[in-house]
């Protein structure tokens, strides 16, 4: 609940705006502030990540810089402990980041990729590339993270401990927060359309199947902009990273065999493998995705008109949702939206569309939306109906109405406690080097003490 807590979930798009821009103008050559392993740690790093906290309400002193390099130093232990167990990152992981990062980036901007080249001084597709190294960095760190605190959790007594724990005159101020449940309808293309779609992709196969490279088809053919450019390759993935569609096809074919067409909610997919190593696969793709057309938008719509006349006659927005929606995600909860970045189920403003912000602000609690067209997160077309089921004033924190938030601080702690050991128990045997002016810094002691000493000739 403490500040600093809610700006590690910053510090990678703050580092990403920073890349974004570092070389639009001129600069002098980067300058190397500490260096854990193999990894070398920037000083343009630390003051621009700095930067950026202090204008998100960090202290404006050397301590917050002290908290980047702490944060720094433990996602680049990270990645060395990740190099030595030998642990992977798959393309397809990467470039899912990437994506996701870059629409956060882009909404910022009005979602316009010439905005973006404007005030990057740079393409997206530039950008994507510059950043690939660094993302895979912090993947692999999250990775080893999830291995450290995979067992840790909080009971119920745990959280009321942790929230008594806090005196009274810092109990932290909630803002203005909604928690909201969603029914999605998804627009289907229609028969004619899939089989037109079925058919071209049939071609391709064809001409692969008679000698065509499917490197160059996928170039040429495949919608899955993740892969098209490295000709589909999708690196090694396991099982439960695929839709379940693609993985009961890929994982019976042999080395260098091509699959059958096979239908996915992405799409159609061609498939060939190329490489099987323990429980996960090297494959490539061919993605080809049928149109949606405005009378399929019409269907979705007049379904969803209708679902909303049944709730609106009483029957149960969440059971609905469980029953009919199509976001995967939400309707296992009900249609309860979850939010990712704090792990409850409440958002606050700036978390939330504007224009649903604005469409929330003048509801009452039990109230529903009219459909609205609504864009999934695999760029499918649909139609949502808005359930708003609480609605939370601005109010100091308290274990009735924020519990959600303060399990979730509880957990971020017992957790730190689990990550602490692990720093103290890994940083002995790892080269270490640290710059002078952040020595004075107590939240780093640990890091200085056991930093690498120098050789001394004799």
């Amino acid at each position: 609940m403490q500040i600093m807590n809610n700006y590690r979930c910053l510090m990678l798009c703050c580092f990403l705006s920073i890349m974004a821009a570092a070389q639009k103008d001129p600069i002098l050559i980067d300058e190397v502030s500490a260096v854990i392993g193999k990894n070398a740690i920037f000083k343009s790093e630390i003051m621009s990540s700095a930067e950026q906290l202090k204008m998100q309400g960090a202290p404006n002193d050397l301590s917050t810089e002290c908290y980047v390099l702490q944060e720094r130093l433990f996602e680049k232990l990270l990645v060395h402990k990740a190099e030595v167990d030998s642990i992977e990152v798959s393309d397809s992981e990467i470039d899912d980041a990437i994506d996701r990062r870059m629409s956060y980036m882009l909404m910022r901007l009005g979602g316009s990729e010439i905005e973006f080249q404007k005030f990057y001084g740079k393409s997206v597709l530039q950008f994507k590339k510059e950043i690939r190294g660094t993302v895979a960095d912090n993947i692999l760190a999250q990775k080893v993270r999830s291995n450290i605190t995979r067992d840790v959790s909080v009971s119920p007594t745990d959280v009321k401990n942790y929230f008594s724990s806090i005196p009274k005159d810092s109990l932290p101020v909630v803002p203005e927060s909604y928690k909201i449940a969603q029914l999605v309808i998804k627009a289907k293309p229609n028969k004619t359309e899939k089989e037109r779609v079925r058919k071209k992709l049939e071609d391709v196969r064809k001409r692969i199947l008679n000698g065509s490279d499917f490197d160059l088809m996928a170039r040429i053919y495949s919608k899955d902009p993740g892969s098209r450019e490295r000709g589909g390759d999708l690196g090694f993935l396991s099982r439960n990273q695929l839709v379940p569609e693609f993985s009961a096809v890929a994982f019976k074919l042999q080395v260098g065999e091509v699959s059958e067409i096979v239908e996915s909610p992405f799409g159609f997919h061609l498939i060939q493998m190329l490489e099987k190593k323990g429980n996960l696969i090297h494959a490539r793709h061919i993605l080809m995705i049928p149109e949606i057309y405005p009378t399929d938008m019409n269907i979705a719509k007049q379904r969803a008109d209708s679902i909303k006349s049944v709730i609106k006659s009483g029957v149960n927005f969440n059971k609905l949702a469980s029953d009919l929606s199509d976001d995967e995600q939400s309707k296992i909860n009900g249609g309860v939206v979850r939010n990712n970045q704090t792990g409850g189920n409440y958002f606050e403003v700036e978390e939330l569309e504007q224009s649903l912000y604005l469409k929330l602000q003048s509801m009452n609690e039990g109230e529903i939306t009219e459909p609205e067209v609504f864009n999934m997160i695999d760029n499918s077309m649909a139609y949502r109906i808005i359930y708003l089921m609480d609605k939370l004033d601005f109010h100091v924190a308290n274990i009735q109405s924020d519990y959600d938030r303060i399990k979730s601080a509880a957990l971020s702690a017992k957790q730190e406690l689990e990550v602490k050991k692990w720093i103290n128990s890994h940083l002995e045997g790892t080269f270490i080097k640290l710059p002078e002016n952040y020595r004075g810094c107590p939240i780093l002691s640990v890091w200085y003490a056991n930093e690498t000493k120098p050789l001394v000739k004799k």
